[in-house]
């Protein structure tokens, strides 16, 4: 059976070897960026790094310079505030998961009461407790969290400085690894260009 590569060998009889490689060189990675385009779509042959992690590693930066320059008052005020932000985010997770337990244990005891018509149908009795203690499991059990810590304003600041350091080791790590791999496919892309030409001019006719 045909694949959306190999259809074209027995739709068009004069296929040339290159047709037929550059349509199949569609599947490999050097193509990502054209994944969703068709396969009769002309070949991108110079593709540009995603700058996510250039753009990252610059934000990582310039909070570094900030916490660099903050003041004692400032970090102050920003270790209060995280520590208000952690509390009520707390409180509004607890409320959350306390109305998610409420409503699955009141489906849990309708299903629990209910009479199935026939035995034949007491595994779907069970299926459906089944999944509601899954859910109870996976939605409600195992989220406590410690009570937020009041940090000092040098202890917000040690552990800003320290998470920016590191979101500048990720980003400028991320940011070269995306380089990399689009200059390999980018090298790729030309070495089976210079093997066999993705398009040639047809040639002059002789007068």
């Amino acid at each position: 059976m045909a694949t959306g590569y190999t259809a074209i060998v027995t739709e068009k009889p004069d296929l040339t070897l290159g047709e037929f490689v550059w349509r199949c060189a569609r599947g490999f990675g050097a193509f990502v960026d054209q994944r969703e385009d068709g396969l009769d779509a002309k070949p991108r042959m110079e593709e540009k790094p995603s700058d996510w992690n250039a753009k990252r590693l610059a934000e990582a930066r310039r909070e570094l310079d900030r916490l660099n320059r903050i003041t004692p008052k400032e970090a102050e005020a920003a270790a209060v505030a995280a520590y208000e932000a952690e509390v009520s985010a707390r409180a509004k997770r607890a409320e959350s998961i306390a109305a998610k337990n409420a409503a699955y244990m009141r489906m849990r005891d309708l299903v629990s009461a209910w009479e199935p018509p026939t035995a034949h149908h007491m595994g779907l009795r069970r299926f459906m407790l089944e999944q509601i203690d899954e859910s109870l499991r996976f939605d409600c059990g195992g989220w406590e969290q410690a009570e937020p810590k009041r940090l000092t304003a040098q202890e917000w600041l040690d552990g800003a400085v320290d998470r920016a350091f590191k979101d500048i080791e990720y980003h400028a790590a991320g940011d070269a690894k995306e380089r990399a791999r689009v200059r390999g496919s980018n090298q790729w892309k030309r070495a089976l260009a210079k093997c066999l030409p993705l398009s040639r001019k047809p040639k002059a006719r002789r007068a």
